[in-house]
């Protein structure tokens, strides 16, 4: 970076500061949602889908993961520091598939683990209608609905359905995840006879 460049860097960086729209502290700068929003906006395609991978892989590395229906009470601190993070990425990526100009945004692997773990902590704080809205875009990323992930999201959304007194929609779905928590048992997957045991 030449000199030039730097100086208009180091000019930016104080103007957002002063208008409150970044904050720094060491070498750690804190964005303001406007600013991030205006760079997502000047991304190629191709950046688009690296930026969105890249920040599905940072935030999974740092979410709580929860594992087989176990609850995730000791991990509420971490849980509470990263929801958000997951609850803007999940707003991204809904805007991203509506979007004209980004048709083909795949999203990672990792990306429909990431909303399950979040969605089941929602389900912790009885934070149901972000849970729901969470998980409608769980059902978007999670393309194979005979998969364990799938089952998984079914069940979160039978808990919903449940404490919400909606006995109607919570048979409608844990059915269906009974059924292919049974099938991956039968096959010998431990970790499917542990969902079971908990449904």
């Amino acid at each position: 970076m030449n000199a030039l460049t730097r100086n208009r860097l180091d000019t930016a960086i104080t103007d957002l500061h002063d208008a409150a729209l970044i904050g720094k502290d060491g070498t750690v700068l804190s964005i303001h949602r406007l600013i991030q929003e205006a760079f997502i906006s000047t991304l190629t395609p191709t950046q688009t889908q690296d930026f969105f991978n890249a920040s599905v892989h940072v935030i999974y590395t740092q979410f709580p993961h929860q594992i087989n229906g176990r609850a995730m009470h000791d991990q509420w601190g971490e849980c509470r520091k990263g929801v958000q993070h997951v609850v803007s990425l999940a707003e991204h990526f809904r805007d991203f598939k509506s979007s004209t100009s980004v048709p083909s945004l795949d999203p990672p692997p990792e990306f429909g683990d990431l909303l399950k773990d979040c969605a089941w902590y929602l389900i912790e704080i009885t934070e149901h209608k972000a849970c729901l809205s969470l998980l409608s875009v769980a059902y978007d990323v999670c393309i194979d609905k005979e998969s364990p992930l799938y089952a998984h999201l079914l069940n979160t959304a039978g808990c919903c359905y449940h404490e919400g007194n909606n006995l109607a929609a919570c048979r409608e779905v844990w059915s269906v995840a009974l059924r292919l928590r049974e099938k991956f048992a039968a096959g010998g997957d431990l970790n499917a006879e542990e969902d079971l045991a908990k449904q």
